[in-house]
């Protein structure tokens, strides 16, 4: 079984973390500064007064399921407990705390204001790995390896696929985006994203199950990548009312595309990496 190795006491520490990461993220957003108006209608849970309620309910179901994303890895992952979490931190940190700085159409890039939610958020993923390797994780006795290795294309091959498929979504499928008034920013933010997306994919590798590329890269890109991308772009109907079919703005298809076509990039870009690899090392891999 996958869990075979979680006992019961680890899941209470696993919902107890997730429980005071989730007040401790509600806490900080009375301390962010409000921005100007937004050009989205409120939502019913703004309308209703319903916001805090559902913000805690989005916390635990998101904070959740990415505490079972690092149980799933955290017994292949290499390290002490410590470094599985600061692993785990960085890793997510980082990456929530690029995402948010995307180049937006309604949002702002003037400082401070541009920094306060990508800070708060890359904190709170950041906390809750570090938490979650302190008290659930267990210690390896694979060493941490630190070496120059074919595994370092995919630095290359994630960010060039990723960029190609964000490409597809905004001239083809015509997301929303800033492309047609900040096309460098856009694509600039685009290959940051991506490599580190490359980069946050050596760091959890080892953690990653599945035996051939095609498992390896779909369990990364739908798994650890996609789950988180979509607890991501699931936070957006609390705060604004969403239209349902039209692409260009924010609405659940636009949402839904994007986050479709950066899974199957990633998983993509993913999969060719470890074709490669596995074609330069001799090693057999079955797809």
């Amino acid at each position: 079984m996958v869990f075979e190795n979680t006992t019961k006491k680890q899941w209470l520490k696993v919902g107890l973390i997730v429980l005071i990461i989730t007040i401790f993220r509600t806490m900080l957003q009375p301390l962010i500064p409000e921005g100007e108006s937004s050009p989205f209608p409120p939502s019913a849970f703004v309308e209703m007064g319903l916001v805090p309620v559902a913000f805690v309910i989005y916390g635990v179901v998101m904070l959740g399921l990415l505490a079972i994303v690092f149980v799933l890895i955290q017994d292949r992952l290499p390290g002490t407990r410590l470094v599985k979490g600061l692993t785990f931190s960085v890793a997510f940190g980082m990456l929530w705390f690029i995402a948010l700085l995307e180049p937006l159409p309604h949002g702002t890039w003037q400082l401070p204001e541009v920094l306060y939610y990508p800070v708060v958020d890359g904190v709170t993923l950041a906390s809750l790995g570090l938490l979650l390797g302190a008290f659930v994780a267990t210690d390896s006795k694979k060493p941490v390896s630190l070496r120059i290795s074919p595994e370092l294309l995919a630095l290359v091959v994630i960010p060039v696929v990723f960029l190609v498929g964000r490409v597809v979504s905004y001239y083809v499928l015509g997301i929303y985006s800033s492309v047609d008034t900040r096309l460098f920013d856009t694509i600039l933010w685009t290959f940051v994203f991506g490599l580190w997306i490359a980069v946050m994919y050596l760091m959890l590798k080892a953690g990653i199950a599945g035996t051939s590329p095609l498992a390896q890269a779909a369990f990364f890109g739908v798994i650890i990548f996609g789950i988180n991308l979509f607890l991501n772009n699931l936070f957006m109907p609390i705060p604004f009312e969403l239209k349902i079919w039209e692409m260009g703005t924010f609405s659940y298809i636009d949402l839904i595309a994007r986050a479709a076509v950066d899974i199957i990039a990633v998983t993509t870009g993913a999969f060719i990496c470890e074709r490669i690899i596995a074609a330069i090392t001799g090693r057999r891999a079955s797809p």
